[in-house]
């Protein structure tokens, strides 16, 4: 299986499935981690997914930003600026125990990456190519022909499936899937 995208859902797709004995290549374009926050808001499903993969809630409540600097939703005119109304975060107290185990918590997503990254270091039936972009795909018969760019040049890696995750913004979700004449 090919996963493009090694952000927080490729990497844990590929965990899970290594749990079920599947092999995986994640093709991340990013050489790094990305330090920067783009998502932060961890709902109590995505803590039961990560459960299956031995994280645990305290885990997460141990990297999570403090409850009482993350428990409002400020209206502001600048970040320095003036409050002007102010909304409770979504579900974050001990008023869901009825409907799940946890509530929210605010994670930036590095620090989320970074205990999936360890996971996903340790685990032989995955393959996590940083710096290698997926480009195009054909699908002859049952296999998948990918087209990769990695540091050394464009490359083809073939594969019974090929799944998305790259993120909003992927060229998967413009690309025409062809027949490939192999």
């Amino acid at each position: 299986m090919v996963i493009g995208g090694g952000g927080v859902v490729g990497i844990t797709l590929a965990l899970l499935l290594a749990q079920r004995g599947v092999a995986t290549v994640v093709l991340e374009r990013q050489d790094a981690p990305r330090t920067l926050p783009r998502a932060h808001a961890i709902n109590p499903r995505t803590i039961e997914v990560l459960r299956e993969l031995s994280v645990n809630a305290d885990q997460l409540r141990d990297i999570a930003a403090p409850h009482d600097l993350t428990s409002e939703v400020r209206f502001v005119t600048t970040l320095t600026g003036v409050c002007f109304g102010t909304l409770p975060y979504e579900r974050q107290g001990d008023d869901i125990a009825g409907f799940a185990a946890t509530g929210t918590l605010n994670i930036p997503q590095p620090a989320l990456e970074a205990v999936l990254f360890d996971l996903s270091a340790t685990e032989p039936l995955i393959d996590l190519r940083r710096g290698h972009e997926w480009v195009a795909c054909q699908q002859d018969g049952q296999i998948v022909v990918s087209t990769v760019r990695g540091p050394e040049g464009e490359y083809a890696l073939c594969s019974r499936f090929f799944v998305a995750a790259d993120g909003a913004g992927s060229p998967v979700r413009t690309h025409q899937i062809g027949r490939a004449h192999v």
